[in-house]
C-alpha cells in the first residue's frame, strides 16, 4: 500500500514533466494549506492541492488506520536562510499543536519504529494525529528530515469524488476525419479537466484486454483511442485514483458486470510495465455488440489514455486480379507471287508495290 506522501510525491514529479503545464499552476501550491500552520521559521518551498485521493495513516506501530479518502493538501517547507534549525524539536511542536486542535491520539515515532516500514529513512521523525472539524475527522501526517531542514505536511479532509466521466454517443457510423483531437470518443467522455492531446480511429485492429486473472487474447474490431493531458493552471488536480474511479463507476453504469481495477503492482505491470499507475477494464453491450473499454492514467495523473473497440468483421479489399497473358505478335500475312514463285511479304498499308522496271524481268 503506497502511502500518502510517497503516493503525492509521484503526483509532484510526473505533474512537472507534463509539458503544457505551466509553472503558474504550481503558484496554488505555494499557498498556505487549511487547518494546520507551518511553523515561523520555515516557508514553503513547494506544495500541491489534489481534488480527491487516498492516503494510509498510522495511529502507531502496525497499527493502519487503512485508506482514509478525500480532498488533500501537502506542502515542503523549506528552512528560511539565516534561521534556526528547530532540530528534534519540530516533530513535537506539531504533536503539540495537533493536541491542542482536539487529537486524542497523536503518534510521534522516528524512522526506526513503524514509520521506517511506511517511508523508509526518509524522515527522521513522522507524526500522525486527527481531529474533528464541521463534522468531519482531518488527518495530518509531518515528516521532518535528520537535519530539520526541511518537513513536508500533509493534509486530509475527507471527502466525496465528484463523478465527471459520462456516458457518449455512439458513432455516426462514419469514420473521423480532420483533427481527431478536436473530437470526443463514442461511447465514453472524457473528464473536463483534461482536454485530448491526441487521438486515433483504426477501422480494423486487434486488441488485448484483461478480465481479471486471465487475459483475452486479441479481440477485433473498430479502435478508438484518445490521450488526454491535464489542463493548466487548476486549482485543484485530480489523483490517478480520482480518475480511475471514474471510468470505473461509469462503466458500471453502462451495464459492465466485470469491472477490473488494477495498479502497476499487479496484472498491469505485466502488460504495461510502470508506465500507468492504474488501469481500468470493462465492458457493455450496446447494439447487440459487447464495447470493451480501456483506461490508462499516470501515477501522477498529468496524462491518461482511453482505448475503445467496437466488434465489427474486416471488410475484404484484396480481390482477384485477372491473370497476365504473354503478348504475342500478330502473324504477317503472306501473299504469292506467281510469276517469280516466290513469297512477297504485302505491301505496307498506305503504300503500293512498285512495279517492275521495263525491260527487267
Amino acid at each position: 500500500m503506497i502511502p500518502m506522501s510517497a503516493r503525492i510525491a509521484l503526483v509532484l514529479l510526473a505533474l512537472a514533466s507534463v509539458s503544457g503545464v505551466a509553472s503558474a499552476a504550481m503558484n496554488y501550491g505555494m499557498q498556505p494549506p487549511p487547518h494546520v500552520a507551518g511553523l515561523p521559521q520555515y516557508q514553503i518551498n513547494s506544495g500541491k492541492n489534489v481534488e480527491f485521493d487516498s492516503g494510509t495513516f498510522n495511529i502507531g506501530p502496525g497499527k493502519q488506520t487503512g485508506e482514509a479518502e478525500g480532498q488533500v493538501w501537502q506542502r515542503v517547507y523549506r528552512l528560511q536562510q539565516g534561521a534556526k534549525s528547530e532540530g528534534g524539536q519540530a516533530a513535537g511542536k506539531f504533536t503539540d499543536l495537533l493536541r491542542s486542535l482536539g487529537s486524542a491520539n497523536v503518534v510521534e515515532m522516528n524512522y526506526r519504529d513503524a514509520a521506517k516500514s511506511m517511508y523508509g529513512s526518509t524522515g527522521s521523525r513522522v507524526v500522525f494525529g486527527s481531529f474533528a472539524k464541521d463534522n468531519k475527522e482531518i488527518r495530518v501526517e509531518m515528516q521532518v528530515n535528520g537535519g530539520a531542514s526541511e518537513y513536508t505536511l500533509t493534509i486530509l479532509e475527507p471527502s466525496e469524488m465528484r463523478q465527471d466521466a459520462k456516458a457518449a454517443p455512439p458513432p455516426s457510423g462514419k469514420p473521423l476525419s480532420g483533427d481527431l483531437a478536436k473530437q470526443p470518443p463514442p461511447y465514453v467522455s472524457g473528464l473536463p479537466q483534461y482536454q485530448i492531446s491526441s487521438g486515433r480511429n483504426i477501422e480494423f485492429d486487434a486488441f488485448t484486454f484483461n478480465t481479471g486473472k486471465q487475459l483475452v487474447e486479441e479481440l477485433e474490431g473498430q479502435v478508438w483511442q484518445w490521450v488526454y493531458r491535464l489542463n493548466s493552471d487548476l486549482p485543484q488536480n485530480p489523483s490517478s485514483l480520482q480518475v480511475a474511479r471514474n471510468y470505473a463507476n461509469l462503466l458500471r453504469s453502462l451495464g459492465s458486470v466485470n469491472v477490473v481495477e488494477m495498479n502497476y503492482n499487479d496484472a498491469a505491470k505485466r502488460m504495461y510495465g510502470s508506465t500507468g499507475s492504474r488501469v481500468v477494464f470493462g465492458s457493455f453491450a450496446k447494439d447487440n455488440k459487447e464495447i470493451r473499454v480501456e483506461m490508462q492514467v499516470q501515477g501522477g495523473a498529468g496524462e491518461y489514455t482511453v482505448t475503445i473497440l467496437e466488434p465489427s468483421e474486416m471488410r475484404q479489399d484484396v480481390g482477384e486480379a485477372p491473370s497476365p497473358r504473354a503478348a504475342r505478335p500478330e502473324p504477317v500475312p503472306v501473299q504469292e507471287n506467281v510469276k517469280g514463285k516466290h513469297a512477297t511479304p504485302p505491301p505496307a498499308k498506305g503504300k503500293q508495290a512498285k512495279a517492275p522496271a521495263k525491260g527487267k524481268k
